[in-house]
Formats: structure tokens, C-alpha cells, sequence
């Protein structure tokens, strides 16, 4: 039960706050990209494996791209356009130090980037 309510909690939260995202989220594009994971502020060892989880609405996405640190980590090109959903991208943190996160959805309207998390790397 107690899962069950977390879980519902986490779902209002993430739908609250998506609806109230600043306008310098939303860029050209119209939709919301939000992380939801990992958390801002984890701590992570050097050569862990994390799964960065967004979730898009509304955007009409034709590639995604995780950006590290204001530099492209990864990009993944659609082959058909996604309109919503989760969105899985694996990064591996190869330094100690302090990473800024965020994803960025480009489709034919424009580019929408996500919040920002910051992630601390220590020695594994």
C-alpha cells in the first residue's frame, strides 16, 4: 500500500510540476521535457552507469540529445517522430567533479531542453 500511494505522489508531483514550467523551458517548441531521474544533487562514483529518465509531451520530437556539462554527450535520431513518452539515455561519468544535465528535444518546430540537474561524481 505504502508503495502504491508513493507512487501517486510522485505522479501528481511530476504532473504539477510540468504544467508549471518557466518560459524559458518551453523554447520554440510547444511540449514539456522534464528529468525525472536521477534526482538533482545524486552522488554517483566515477564509472557508474546511470539512466538519465525524461518524460516528453507534445513536442513531435525528431532526435534527443543528453547534454552534459553544455556539451552533446549523446544523440539519438528518430526514425519516426515521438509526440510523448519516457525517454531512456545512459551516461557514465568518467571524471570526479560536478555535472550539469539536461536533454534537449528538437523537432520541426524548434528545440525545448529540459530542467537542469547537477550530479556529483566521486572516486568509485
Amino acid at each position: 500500500m505504502k508503495t502504491k500511494n508513493l507512487s501517486l505522489i510522485v505522479l501528481c508531483i511530476f504532473f504539477l510540476s510540468a504544467c508549471n514550467l518557466p518560459a524559458s523551458m518551453t523554447g520554440a517548441s510547444s511540449g514539456t521535457v522534464v528529468i525525472v531521474s536521477p534526482p538533482d544533487g545524486t552522488h554517483l562514483n566515477v564509472g557508474d552507469t546511470v539512466d538519465i529518465l525524461s518524460q516528453m509531451s507534445d513536442s513531435s520530437a525528431t532526435s534527443i540529445s543528453l547534454i552534459v556539462n553544455d556539451e552533446v554527450y549523446r544523440r539519438d535520431d528518430l526514425d519516426t517522430p515521438l509526440g510523448a513518452g519516457s525517454l531512456y539515455q545512459p551516461w557514465t561519468p568518467t571524471a570526479v567533479g560536478t555535472y550539469a544535465i539536461l536533454v534537449r528535444v528538437s523537432s520541426a518546430d524548434g528545440e525545448l531542453d529540459s530542467n537542469k540537474i547537477t550530479v556529483i561524481v566521486g572516486e568509485g
